[in-house]
């Protein structure tokens, strides 16, 4: 009997780990305003552009004519996307019926036993559902159509339709290749079912579509992968599938956008209800739902037979053990108050790696509230610091103005609007750092006022992806809040992760794993609430140690590319590939390989309901789930795990709007968070969930349900669907400090009784003091800024370098 190899937990945790990067939109005309006013012109950011002369724009338009007569692609009535050189950005933006013009970054690549943990056999047996009929699109890093999971019985692909970024037009589809803009600045080639059928005999296009990173295919198989050992949730649904990664594996906004219309576009011509997967996203901007990649996928997602699903990211743990110099835990997300007259300082941390000198980029995003006056600045770590920057301003300042040894260079941006972009709130800051430093630096962000600041961090370039940590952390840290961009959305839906296994057998037959859990929710998977109080995720499903299709080329044990997200380097025993399980088929895990489970899932209840909304797939879902772990009253992973039994049964109450008593012992309270903000603050956010003695979703009768605030504060409850009722708390301005309990009965009979602390953030909620420091200030910020776009090109930039091995941990 082959004995257990084990596999260092921090390795794995790594694979597990690493969230993708992103920011939010920025106005493309100050963008480049901001580029010539640094010392070198740009120069040195330019240069970690490729491409950059011919850049994907996102544009709001008056109308689609106007869109249309500037040779735009349009996404909405109001939003379109486009290919322009540098050169072109300003007449654009100033033409007729142009009233944004913005920039963004790209996003990154965020069934065995997850079969039995959804109850998928019984689901399929005693539904008779497969998915027939319905559409699964995966905008993502491609496909391998020649992969049993993504044929049919005969051979044949189950690919209706494939869009290629970065092919030239083949011309088998002229009109569609014209509409998405194939025969532009940014090429594509669209094929059809047949085009494939004659690819898959004799190739006659001079190329297969291929998925080297193996992501895309991986998901598309837990979807609807058609596999006896390994199958996917939907098997009978048909694919479409978009490859829209660049060859450093990120993926645009306006790629993600053009690749959801062409997947809804497609299922309409085809009368087709369809869901889109998207397990693409960043750990980096407001959280709120108001950018425009979050604001074009809703839209696109809105109406009968549609649904958008996305993963929630992969940046909620919290870390211990980094440094002794500051309080634990460590994570990528903190509140602070800042109090009148006071200064706040927050250090960020690069942990050490194995290397000496680190080269790379922190990018911090800071949100504030309406009412709140911060002014902020930036300290080497050394006793060197910028003068503060207050609202409406920014600035940009090297090292060697800081007196500092190392090279790199920093940027402030405070609010910095100009009117151009309502993404760019004047509540938001950014804080840039890029350059070279030397391992295990320590800077602060100062933070001078009054009001609250959310922050958020992440890096690239020069941090080790492979070790753990893996980028730049705060201290006191919250996991609350780190739900991924486009995540954050509230009309969209975002899963979670659970913990699927933590052992498995190779290709070899040894059996590996490493010690940690092997249920509940998965440590990495990032959590809710959203910036506006929402729950985020809305559910969870397997998402950690997950078995799918390995696309031919990404298979590490034979491809020559280093980007396979299978690749172990070297974190496994014996220098053996151990995340290969067969010649066919890997183990991965992050919330990428969840958010397909539960696509699949829609595809199931629009086979049933074709006229099926994304709003009414949602509740139904979050009716269905059962707990994760043990009780509480807040969650990090919506309401539970899902449950494809209890998402039908919902779908079938709801059909037969009959109304019935539940059980008192059978329901149970899920909050979005454990603390409520006081006054104007974001609501608390929580779901009853109704079930009968049988543990099935039931709508309780009128007057049957009753809820209370003891405390400072009110609740009010709305019935979305047999089995789902929402609440919403508020607390009393003034009352911060205090708390407040939530009493949940049935015909008078307790279900729940949950008490909150009522706080102006987490931090203070969770442990009871700030980040205070002194207020020295020396030294002065020069070369200013006109716009807040500075910040997103050095991001992009950053984004550029480092990432094809940083990509693979999604």
């Amino acid at each position: 009997m082959p004995t257990l190899r084990s596999l260092a937990l921090t390795a794995f945790t790594a694979t597990m780990l690493l969230a993708a990067p992103g920011a939010a939109d920025m106005p493309a005309i100050a963008f480049d305003d901001a580029l010539h006013q640094l010392p070198d012109g740009g120069t040195r950011l330019f240069a970690h552009l490729p491409g950059a002369a011919g850049t994907a724009l996102l544009v709001q338009t008056r109308d689609r004519k106007a869109a249309l007569d500037q040779g735009l692609f349009p996404i909405t009535d109001t939003l379109a996307v486009g290919h322009r050189h540098r050169e072109i950005w300003r007449p654009l933006s100033n033409a007729d019926g142009i009233f944004r013009t913005l920039l963004a970054p790209s996003r990154y690549p965020l069934m065995d036993r997850a079969g039995e943990t959804i109850d998928l056999h019984r689901a399929q047996n005693d539904s008779g559902l497969s998915g027939e009929g319905s559409i699964i699109g995966v905008v993502d890093t491609g496909g391998d159509p020649t992969h049993p999971a993504l044929r049919d019985e005969d051979g044949r692909s189950r690919i209706a339709w494939y869009l290629i970024f970065g092919r030239e037009a083949l011309g088998l589809h002229p009109e569609i290749e014209i509409e998405y803009g194939c025969t532009g600045e940014d090429p594509c080639a669209v094929l059809s079912r047949a085009d494939i059928d004659e690819a898959l005999l004799g190739n006659p296009f001079g190329f297969l579509p291929d998925d080297p990173v193996g992501h895309a295919t991986h998901i598309t198989s837990l979807a609807a992968g058609r596999d006896d050992e390994y199958p996917g949730v939907a098997p009978n649904a048909d694919l479409i599938l978009v490859s829209a990664a660049d060859p450093t594996g990120g993926v645009s906004d306006a790629r993600i956008l053009l690749g959801a219309k062409f997947v809804f576009d497609r299922a309409t011509e085809m009368g087709r209800p369809a869901v889109v997967n998207v397990s693409l996203g960043s750990s980096f901007g407001a959280h709120d739902g108001t950018a425009f990649v979050e604001r074009g996928l809703a839209a696109l997602g809105s109406g009968e037979g549609r649904a958008v699903v996305l993963a929630s990211g992969n940046a909620g743990q919290l870390l211990r053990d980094v440094s002794r110099d500051y309080p634990e835990p460590f994570g990528i997300h903190t509140e602070v108050a800042v109090l009148a007259a006071s200064q706040v300082r927050v250090p960020v941390l690069s942990p050490p790696s194995t290397s000496q000198t680190l080269s790379g980029s922190v990018f911090v995003w800071i949100s504030t509230r309406p009412g709140d006056d911060i002014s902020l600045g930036f300290s080497n770590g050394k006793g060197a610091q910028t003068a503060l920057v207050g609202r409406g301003d920014s600035g940009a300042i090297t090292s060697a103005e800081l007196d500092d040894s190392d090279n790199f260079d920093v940027i402030l941006l405070n609010g910095v609007n100009e009117g151009l972009d309502a993404d760019i709130e004047p509540g938001s800051m950014v804080v840039a750092v890029i350059g070279s430093w030397e391992n295990g630096r320590t800077f602060e962000l100062i933070l001078e006022g009054h009001g609250n600041a959310r922050l958020w961090v992440m890096g690239t370039g020069g941090f080790a992806p492979h070790e753990n940590p893996s980028g730049p952390l705060f201290p006191r840290a919250v996991s609350s809040g780190t739900v991924a961009v486009p995540g954050s959305h509230p009309d969209l839906i975002t899963v979670g992760a659970t913990i699927n296994r933590n052992d498995w057998r190779d290709f070899s037959g040894e059996l590996v794993g490493y010690d940690g859990p092997s249920t509940g929710r998965a440590p990495f998977s990032a959590a809710g609430p959203n910036q506006t109080g929402a729950m985020k995720p809305e559910l969870a499903a397997p998402g950690g140690g997950v078995i799918g299709a390995m696309a031919r080329s990404a298979d590490p044990r034979t491809s020559v590319l280093e980007v396979s997200q299978f690749a172990s380097y070297g974190t496994c025993p014996d220098a053996v590939e151990c995340f290969v399980i067969d010649d066919e088929h890997g183990i991965a895990s992050g919330t990428s390989m969840a958010a397909p489970i539960v696509a699949g899932t829609i595809a199931l209840l629009m086979q049933r309901d074709p006229s099926l909304t994304m709003e009414q797939a949602k509740h139904y879902l979050m009716a269905g789930t059962e707990p994760v772990g043990e009780a509480g009253a807040s969650s990090m992973v919506g309401t539970g795990q899902l449950d494809i039994i209890g998402a039908l049964l919902a779908q079938e109450r709801d059909r037969a709007n009959s109304p019935e008593t539940p059980s008192a012992s059978h329901c149970r309270v899920v909050w979005a968070s454990d603390f409520v903000y006081p006054g104007t603050g974001p609501a608390l956010r929580g779901y009853l969930i109704t079930r009968n003695a049988e543990n099935e979703s039931v709508e309780p009768e009128e007057g049957e349900l009753s809820f209370q605030v003891e405390g400072p504060g009110r609740v009010t409850f709305e019935n979305l669907v047999p089995g789902l009722i929402e609440l919403q708390v508020t607390a009393e301005d003034g009352s911060a400090a205090q708390e407040l309990t939530v009493v949940s009965k049935l015909l008078g009979e307790t279900i729940a009784r949950d008490t909150f602390v009522i706080e102006r953030d987490p931090s203070l909620a969770e442990h009871g003091y700030e980040l205070t420091g002194g207020t020295c200030r020396t030294g002065s910020v020069s070369g200013r800024v006109t716009g807040p776009s500075l910040f997103f090109v050095l991001l992009t930039a950053a984004l550029l370098r480092g990432r094809r091995r940083a990509q693979r941990r999604r």
